[in-house]
C-alpha cells in the first residue's frame, strides 16, 4: 500500500511547486487539486497503488470533504493578504467574505493537525525541499534528485528578482539580434 502524503495550503501558496518537486522521486505519483477536475479523485488516489508514495497537493485538502485521513501532512503557510492579492491578481474571482470563510477552514486544519509548516518565503530553497524530501520520503534525495530541486527551483519565477525576469515581447523575440541582446546589465 502506498504512502499518502497530503499537502495542503492556501491559493498561491505553492502547492503546485510542491506537486512539481515531489514528481521527481520516480517512485511518487504527485497530483495538484485533483479534486478540482475529478470528481472520483479519493478513488483515482486509490488506484495509484504501483508508486511507493501518492501525493495529494491541493488547495481544498484541509476542508472536511477534502481530507485524507492516515495521510502524511504537510502545510505550506503564506502571509493571508499576499496570498488573496495573488490569488485576485491571477482570477478575479475572490470575494472577501469566501476568502475570510476559506482562511478560517485553513487556520482551523493548521490547530486540529500536527502537521510540518514551511513558510511561503522560505518554501523556494534547496533547505525546504530538502526538508520536505525527507519529511515525505524519509531519506535525503539522491544527487540526481538534488540536481533536479536545484534546476526546479532556478526555473521558479517567484523567487527572482522582478525586475531581473527577462520579460519577452514581440519586439525584443522577433529577431536573433534581439535575443542575443542581453535584456539587463549587470
Amino acid at each position: 500500500m502506498a504512502t499518502i502524503i497530503q499537502v495542503c495550503g492556501l491559493p498561491r501558496s505553492g502547492t503546485a511547486w510542491v506537486s512539481t518537486l515531489l514528481n521527481i522521486n520516480n517512485d511518487c505519483c504527485a497530483s495538484h487539486e485533483l479534486a478540482a477536475y475529478d470528481p472520483n479523485w479519493r478513488t483515482t488516489l486509490s488506484k495509484w497503488t504501483k508508486s511507493l508514495f501518492v501525493a495529494d497537493c491541493s488547495t481544498t485538502g484541509f476542508l472536511p470533504g477534502g481530507r485524507i485521513l492516515r495521510s502524511r501532512p504537510i502545510a505550506l503557510v503564506r502571509d493571508r493578504v499576499e496570498a488573496f492579492e495573488s490569488a485576485m491578481n491571477l482570477t478575479h474571482e475572490w470575494d472577501f467574505k469566501g476568502w475570510s470563510l476559506l482562511v478560517e477552514a485553513f487556520d482551523n486544519w493548521l490547530k486540529e493537525v500536527e502537521a510540518p509548516q514551511f513558510e511561503f518565503d522560505e518554501l523556494f530553497t534547496e533547505e525546504s525541499a530538502t526538508a520536505i524530501w525527507e519529511l515525505c520520503f524519509a531519506r535525503r534525495p539522491t544527487e540526481l534528485e538534488a540536481a533536479k530541486i536545484r534546476g526546479l527551483i532556478k526555473m521558479n519565477v517567484q523567487v527572482q528578482d522582478a525586475k531581473n525576469i527577462m520579460r519577452l515581447t514581440p519586439e525584443r523575440a522577433t529577431t536573433l539580434r534581439n535575443l542575443l541582446t542581453p535584456c539587463h546589465s549587470d
